[in-house]
């Protein structure tokens, strides 16, 4: 049994298209000025404080958005 067993390399997938989410955390990162070691170390390489503050970020705008839209009920006028 000296088989080697060797795990297959990963196909390369095509890039899927960038969601809203997506957009908004590559420019929390560029304001954060972060994004020059995102783009040549990857998402990985931040701290969890810095993953942290990106994520608090996000949920503010979102939330601020969600504010600024004029949300209705069903039946309401």
């Amino acid at each position: 049994m000296d088989e080697v067993f060797k795990i297959p390399p990963k196909k390369n997938k095509s890039p899927k298209p960038l969601s809203k989410r997506d957009i908004l955390k590559m420019e929390i990162a560029q304001e954060m000025g972060i994004w020059d070691k995102v783009e040549r170390e990857g998402w990985q390489s931040l701290t969890n404080a810095e993953c942290g503050r990106v994520g608090g970020i996000m949920k503010k705008r979102i939330q601020d958005q969600k504010k600024t839209e004029s949300f209705k009920f069903p039946g309401q006028k």
